[in-house]
């Protein structure tokens, strides 16, 4: 779950998963490719 510090970027680097694609399995669009605090995200593999 996103939490109020969280970047799109910096959860992808935890998860080491490109950003761009946990953008995409969300259905993540920019500009800005933000993420909301409470938003459950689906984490692609590797």
């Amino acid at each position: 779950m996103v939490t109020s510090s969280d970047t799109l970027s910096g959860i992808a680097a935890r998860f080491d998963v490109d950003w761009m694609r946990i953008a995409e399995a969300n259905g993540i669009a920019g500009p800005g490719y933000f993420v909301r605090t409470g938003q459950t995200l689906t984490i692609p593999a590797r």
